[in-house]
């Protein structure tokens, strides 16, 4: 959520159905046959693993790989 937030797939400010469905309809223009292929690299590899806080700031600019999307 809140990486779908920060990229812009969603306004919406609690997570929700709607905001999952928000966010599966960004997705779906990447992968049209797949929308949820890129959900673990998403969940993990920038979310849990590179700690990512929602928020394109600062520390984001050094590390994280979507910053410049």
């Amino acid at each position: 959520f809140k990486i779908g937030r920060c990229m812009g797939w969603t306004d919406r400010r609690t997570q929700s159905w709607a905001a999952a469905c928000d966010i599966t309809a960004a997705l779906k223009q990447a992968a049209p046959d797949d929308p949820l292929r890129y959900d673990f690299l998403l969940c993990h590899a920038v979310g849990i693993d590179a700690k990512c806080s929602g928020t394109k700031g600062a520390v984001c600019r050094e590390r994280c790989v979507l910053y410049e999307v």
